[in-house]
């Protein structure tokens, strides 16, 4: 009742309560659905109405349904590889490229949606195309090769994951880094990637 235009005209709490006695004796009769006590009432049209600015100003109310809807909406996922979000941004760093011309690198990220983990990226002069995409998808099936330099700790060998019998099912996680393989069944891309006309 609080979002209908009625109770947006409505100042104050009491013509509204006054007007759900009248609402429940016309659709139940006088006194069959007991009101709750005035406070009661009032704590219960607080914690519906807020946020709704139904008893501020009329400025607020103005103000409030000038707003434009929200841009974005939250992703949900239970399980690795559910939802895989792809992005690409162009950085904020001027770099000089292998034809030696300055220019501005993009980057282009997935990220799994239920762990957050960051499962590949790829940074390229501007102009990111859907082979780029293939690429990211690549090292994400891929597991990562542990480079030289990095600790021992970060190998896939030293965590908790039953390692040898995974060397069963791939010998390239035998010098894995411990970054996991995840599977996308579902991605996203806040942009779409230029693919060339065929």
């Amino acid at each position: 009742m609080v979002s209908t235009r009625t109770v947006e005209r409505m100042r104050a709490r009491g013509r509204v309560r006054r007007r759900v006695e009248a609402l429940l004796a016309e659709r139940h009769g006088a006194g069959v659905v007991p009101m709750p006590s005035r406070s009661a009432f009032y704590r219960l049209v607080e914690a519906v109405s807020t946020g709704t600015h139904a008893f501020g100003s009329a400025s607020s109310r103005r103000s409030q349904a000038r707003r434009p809807a929200g841009a974005f909406t939250p992703s949900a996922a239970c399980r690795p590889g559910e939802l895989v979000q792809i992005d690409t941004t162009p950085l904020d760093v001027l770099v000089v490229l292998e034809d030696g011309v300055s220019g501005r690198p993009e980057l282009t990220v997935a990220v799994d949606v239920a762990t957050r983990t960051i499962c590949a990226a790829v940074l390229r002069p501007a102009g990111t195309k859907a082979v780029d995409a293939s690429l990211l998808l690549a090292k994400m099936l891929v597991p990562e090769p542990l480079r030289p330099g990095w600790p021992e700790s970060l190998a896939m060998s030293a965590t908790l994951i039953p390692h040898a019998q995974l060397l069963d099912i791939d010998a390239r996680l035998e010098q894995a880094a411990a970054k996991p393989v995840i599977v996308p069944e579902t991605r996203t891309q806040t942009q779409p990637l230029e693919c060339p006309s065929s």
